[in-house]
């Protein structure tokens, strides 16, 4: 076989958010077209004959297998580009979390991945705690720094990353503590 009976078949796969180009060597073959009517005239008189499904021409096996193999690169580009949008969620909802706490909250955050917020009324103090589950992940404290109960109120987990999921409990918690103690669900220490 030669370079010349290599022919480089350019295809671009188009998913809505990436655009590939894929590079497929061709053989170049010498067309019998009177070989392949013949062929075709053979499956078709076997179809009439009683075979239920008539069967697939040579051409038409290698269309389904170029579009499962296009079928299959869109699917990994969909996935690839599904894990870099959530990673760049995840990265913005951390900063912005990070940015809105202050000093002292930031310190322990960084230490212990967790923050002490105030509540809004009634100046309860809360320990909103980062965890891999997220359930119960907001402790009541009381006068002495030990834990009353815990508190569970969460947006759906999994659709919203862990760093906003922490910045709305902590905004919530100081700017409508009654609504939030309302809604939550109480856990035993």
């Amino acid at each position: 076989m030669s370079l010349g009976d290599i022919e480089d078949q350019w295809r671009t796969i188009n998913d809505g958010w990436t655009t590939v180009r894929v590079r497929e060597p061709k053989r170049k073959r010498a067309f019998n077209s009177e070989r392949v009517r013949r062929a075709e005239q053979r499956a078709r008189e076997r179809w009439q004959m009683g075979s239920q499904v008539p069967p697939p021409f040579p051409h038409e096996l290698r269309q389904r297998e170029a579009q499962a193999r296009a079928t299959e690169q869109t699917a990994v580009l969909r996935e690839a580009a599904r894990k870099k949008a959530a990673e760049n969620a995840r990265q913005r909802a951390e900063g912005l979390l990070l940015s809105c706490l202050t000093p002292e909250q930031l310190a322990t955050y960084k230490e212990h991945k967790w923050f002490v917020v105030e509540g809004g009324k009634s100046k309860t103090k809360y320990r909103v705690r980062r965890s891999d589950h997220m359930v119960a992940n907001i402790d009541v404290l009381k006068d002495d720094g030990k834990v009353s109960h815990r508190l569970c109120c969460h947006l759906a987990i999994g659709t919203v990353p862990t760093g906003d999921q922490l910045l709305a409990q902590k905004l919530t918690l100081e700017g409508d503590e009654d609504h939030f103690l309302k809604t939550a669900n109480r856990h035993r220490a």
